[in-house]
């Protein structure tokens, strides 16, 4: 969910951001009017935290929904004794007076989170064009021979990850153009020892038969979401789990299949933004985060920032 901090006065500002980014948000703060106008670009925020003492604050409201007509949003205003605020706008759905307590905010969140988007497109699984082959009998016997050896599965490992380079408490990025080395990149962790996730947009099934063993929590993301799936769209929610899951498990990997699918869904910065958050929120656990990602599609910019939080890994052919 990501979540827009209005508000002229820096601690009451900071502390909303605070909260929010605790609850797995992604969140941008701003003083004034035109600082928020700024800071929209790009940034449809789910939820608008807005003092009413801002100058012309409520003009941000039809900005807004000019600049993000098909985006749902709410508006939560913060007041001060006195402060009159207007009841004919749907947009604000809720009151809350200073000086709050943290709860308060939380229960905002959550309980004035906007309707899902319906416009949403299930992004496209990123898989290889099958080549037919003609010719004669030995050319067909070689297709199959290299189709049987696509559908190997990847065996339990029997050496401690380190011995390829990963190690527990690192972080990493695999650049690929399909999600294929960072499967290899799982199969170095034994479940026995290991608490493995991985968060894909393929189908659960196709994921776990990758695997000639079990015991990983594969997490599918879709932007219509059923029980046990990941929204697409709710990145806060996404980071608030993982977390739950990174600190509730014993040596915690969670991987990512679908940095790409991510990417096209919320844009780069939301995308960069949320792996910065989540493994940045996790700091002092020891546990492993590392994504699939066309580096190819990424600016020298984009590369760098992801890997100032990860180190690449190069898995072993």
């Amino acid at each position: 969910m990501k979540v827009l901090v209005v508000d002229d006065n820096a601690g009451s500002q900071g502390v909303v951001r605070d909260l929010a980014e605790a609850e797995g948000c992604l969140t941008r703060v701003a003083s004034s009017l035109d600082e928020a106008v700024s800071k929209i670009s790009g940034f449809a925020p789910d939820i608008i935290f807005l003092d009413s003492s801002v100058e012309n604050g409520l003009s941000l409201i039809s900005y807004v929904k000019e600049a993000h007509p098909s985006n749902p949003f709410s508006v939560i205003v913060l007041t001060s004794i006195g402060d009159h605020v207007p009841t004919d706008i749907p947009e604000i759905k809720r009151v809350i007076q200073k000086p709050f307590n943290s709860t308060v905010i939380v229960d905002a969140l959550y309980k004035n989170a906007p309707p899902k988007k319906e416009s949403a497109a299930e992004p496209k699984k990123r898989k290889k064009k099958k080549k037919k082959e003609k010719g004669s009998i030995w050319s067909r016997l070689l297709s199959w021979i290299c189709f049987w050896r696509k559908k190997e599965r990847i065996p339990a490992p029997k050496t401690d990850p380190e011995h390829s380079g990963a190690t527990l408490g690192t972080c990493y990025v695999v650049f690929e153009e399909y999600p294929e080395g960072i499967y290899k990149f799982v199969g170095l962790f034994n479940t026995n020892e290991y608490s493995v996730m991985i968060v894909t947009s393929d189908k659960l099934k196709a994921v776990k038969a990758k695997f000639d063993y079990g015991n990983i929590d594969v997490r599918t993301m879709s932007s219509s979401p059923k029980d046990g799936m990941f929204d697409i769209y709710g990145l806060g929610t996404v980071v608030t789990s993982v977390r739950e899951f990174i600190e509730s498990s014993p040596n915690p990997v969670v991987v990512f299949d679908n940095f790409d699918d991510i990417l096209t869904v919320n844009g780069i910065n939301d995308t960069l933004k949320m792996f910065h958050l989540l493994i940045s929120s996790t700091e002092g656990v020891p546990r492993t985060i590392a994504i699939s990602a066309d580096d190819t599609v990424l600016t020298e910019k984009d590369r760098s920032i992801l890997l100032h939080d990860m180190k690449q890994f190069v898995p072993s052919d």
